[in-house]
This record gives structure tokens, sequence and C-alpha cells, in this order.
């Protein structure tokens, strides 16, 4: 099996049942409150279904283990009177898991039919549905089809895989939106974004290096290494803003590579 088809089998595992709830439609609020929402219609062997996946980005992650099992190494050993004052109370923690939503649930017509921890692959009829995000917003939400003669929940052509569909009034589906009715602008923006990150990288990794080498034990042996950008507090802090908002803008097109991190982490240490 490929390391790709084992992390996938993984996260299958680390899917829950869900618990029948009903979807809640996107609201003016959630624009800033973290929230995606993604759609795609399906067939199974009987009828066609419609399945949602509502990521929740400022969620906690649910626990793997089912309810009333949680720390139970711990009551062993105090008690569960005492591990409940330590700990809280199961019940308030699964109320705040109910209020808040799990950091992505699937829904098939409107009902919560699984949920999980990210990043996450939820079977459904056909192949899977893989959910990833990275520290600006969604890296993956894509239907993976299940390729002729595969095991069930294991696509294995990455390369055929189907983005879903976002809705139209979360932050991905005005940037699409905005994509199909002004092409040009769109691309203007893209490439905007990628000049920043890339201005971004080539000066703060010099920077960082040099904070790098500035700690006394890797000073005293290597010496330290003097960036050949020396910019004021002021350019750093823009570099870094602007860093972060055109990551943001290349993540709602799910458009993500590992230098958008690279190059806003470093530009934090700045």
């Amino acid at each position: 099996m490929s390391f790709r088809g084992w992390r996938r089998d993984r996260q299958i595992g680390g899917v829950r049942p869900g618990d029948g709830r009903s979807l809640v439609d996107f609201r003016f609020r959630d624009l800033f409150g973290g929230r995606s929402l993604f759609f795609i219609g399906l067939a199974s062997e009987t009828s066609d279904h419609v399945y949602a996946v509502d990521v929740r980005h400022y969620a906690e992650k649910i626990a793997r283990k089912e309810p009333g099992q949680q720390h139970g190494w711990l009551k062993d050993i105090v008690g569960e009177r005492l591990t409940e004052q330590i700990l809280g109370s199961g019940e308030d923690t699964g109320a705040q898991e109910r209020s808040q939503g799990p950091p992505a649930a699937l829904y098939c017509d409107g009902v919560q039919v699984a949920r999980s921890n990210l990043p996450a692959a939820f079977p459904v009829p056909g192949g899977v549905i893989e959910v990833a995000r990275s520290s600006y917003g969604l890296t993956r939400m894509h239907f993976v089809p299940r390729a002729q003669g595969g095991t069930a929940g294991g696509p294995d052509d990455a390369s055929t895989a189907v983005m879903l569909h976002p809705h139209r009034r979360s932050p991905e589906g005005i940037r699409a939106r905005i994509a199909r009715r002004f092409p040009f602008v769109s691309r203007v923006i893209g490439a905007l974004a990628v000049v920043i990150l890339i201005v971004g990288l080539v000066t703060g990794l010099p920077q960082g290096l040099q904070m790098l080498t500035e700690i006394p034990l890797i000073a005293d042996r290597f010496g330290v290494f003097t960036s050949p950008f020396q910019f004021p507090a002021w350019v750093n802090t823009s570099l870094l803003i602007a860093g972060i908002v055109a990551a943001s803008e290349r993540a709602l097109t799910l458009k993500n590579h590992w230098l958008i991190d690279l190059d806003t982490t470093w530009s934090a240490l700045n």
C-alpha cells in the first residue's frame, strides 16, 4: 500500500458517526466566524443525494473516544468526581461540542451522517471526500472517485479528484464568483498574491536565519549570519500582514503550497 493510501485509511478510521442534526444554512455572521461549506451531488445504487461538508475552523477537536470513555485511566486512579473537578464535566464538554459543531462534518441531504477532525477522509458512494486545511484556510475539499476495481473507500487515482462547490455566500464562494465574472481581475489578484508571498519569503528567510544564528550556542560555534535585508520594524510588520492576506486569498481558491506556510512562518519571526 502506498503512503497516500495508508494515510487515507488512517483518516477514514478517525471518522465518527454523525449525530443526525440538520445542516444550518450559511449565515452572514459565518463570513467572519471561520466556517466553510461545500456541496456535491452523488448517486448511490438507489437514488441521488446531495452531500455537504461543513468545516468549523475554530472548533476544538472532537475526542476520538466515545462519550463516557474519555480520561478513563485518570478516573481509575483518582475517581470520577475528582476527575470532573480537574478536567470538567463530560456533559459540559458534550454540550460545548453540540453548540460549536465538530471541526468537519458530512451531511447527506441535510442530515449529519459523519464527523471528524482534520485532515479527514469521508467515505461516500463511489469514493471519498478528502478535507484538509493549513493555517490560512482549506487546502483540499475534493471528491476522489474510486478507481475501477479499487476497494471501498480507497481510491487510488488522485488525478481524477473533483473539487466540491462552495456555498455562494461563503468566502470561498464569493472568491469563486469573482473568478467567474471577472477572470482578468481574478488573475491579477492571484498574481499579486503570489508576488507578495515570494517577496516575503525572499526577504524573510535571511532575517530568520540571522535571528537563528544569533542564539549564543549557535553563534559561538558557527558565527552570526548577517541578512542582506535590514528593514525597520514597520516594514517587516507590513510584509507579515500582506503575506497573511495573500496566503488567505490563495487559500480561498484552495490553491495552497507549502511555501505559503513557510513564508508567513519566517515573517512572523521578525
